[in-house]
């Protein structure tokens, strides 16, 4: 192989790369998005004002919905609710900053009792 030639191919082997890491990025913000879609619409099963709640409300069961994966393992209210439950009780949930694990089912129970059907 001539110098010119390798330079070519390595150049080839860079360039494809990029568009690779591009494609995988944009897929992954596409999934991320639907996800996220998901989520939101099994919250609002439970919570039919759920995009009127305040933020740190929004971003408790956000952090909750990401810990149990509530888009894979729930597909109606009785399922959401039993998802964010179980993530309430994990030690290791994700939950806003400053937040007391151990605060997290109480917090959970009463923001259940304040939805429009009780669990």
């Amino acid at each position: 192989m001539t110098r010119k030639s390798l330079i070519l191919r390595r150049s080839f082997i860079v360039a494809a790369s990029g568009v690779a890491l591009f494609l995988f990025v944009l897929i992954g913000q596409y999934a991320g998005h639907e996800a996220g879609q998901a989520d939101i619409e099994l919250l609002s099963q439970v919570w039919p004002y759920f995009p009127h709640m305040s933020s740190d409300e929004r971003a408790f069961l956000a952090g909750l919905s990401l810990t149990c994966q509530l888009h894979r393992n729930a597909d109606d209210r009785e399922s959401t609710i039993a998802c964010l439950r179980r993530a309430a009780a994990d030690p290791s949930a994700i939950l806003p900053k400053d937040f007391d694990h151990s605060e997290a089912p109480g917090r959970l129970e009463r923001m259940l009792v304040m939805s429009p059907v009780h669990p």
